[in-house]
């Protein structure tokens, strides 16, 4: 076998394996990333349809159903922030029973102790990384919340403004006649 099949095979290896981590953080973290996906793909629609225009009350609405999206993945966020506590616990637990039911000098225990907590130091990763995902959403949701008020905040002064210019033209007017 030449390198380039044994670089391509473990590529293929690596492949599979990162298909079932996908679904181990897809099945973790998908009933809080998911609704919130779907807002900030609506925003996106919007936003090309409306060249960037989008009306105030469309933006009121989109602030409004990304609110309680945010709360509940906050939510989870702690959920599965306890989750990672108790698989990192499971791990070391693991690890340490490993190292102590082994002999051999302490290279070889720690050796064997990894090998043999293998799987939940998978399971502990794949946690940790749901964790920093669901955060990194709710941030990027958050955010997005916070960039809508201030275009609406803005809509709205030039509303006001637009207002008051009016109401100066037609009084100016009204006393000039």
């Amino acid at each position: 076998m030449t390198q380039k099949e044994r670089i391509s095979e473990i590529q293929k290896l690596v492949e599979q394996q990162g298909l079932d981590s996908d679904a181990m953080l897809e099945s973790i973290t998908g009933e809080y990333v998911n609704p919130l996906n779907e807002v900030l793909k609506k925003i996106q629609q919007e936003t090309l349809q409306f060249n960037g225009d989008i009306p105030i009350n469309a933006l009121s609405n989109f602030i409004m159903e990304l609110q309680p999206i945010i709360y509940f993945s906050l939510a989870g966020l702690e959920k599965i922030g306890s989750r990672a506590d108790i698989a990192e616990q499971m791990r070391l637990n693991k690890l340490n029973t490993a190292y102590q039911s082994t002999v051999g000098t302490g290279g070889d225990k720690k050796a064997y102790s990894e090998e043999q907590s293998q799987n939940e130091q998978f399971v502990s990763n794949i946690y940790a990384r749901a964790y920093k995902l669901l955060k990194s959403r709710c941030d990027v949701g958050q955010n997005q919340i916070d960039s809508l008020k201030k275009i609406m905040s803005a809509k709205m002064s030039e509303i006001s403004l637009t207002r008051s210019q009016n109401f100066n033209e037609n009084y100016i007017r009204r006393m000039n006649e």
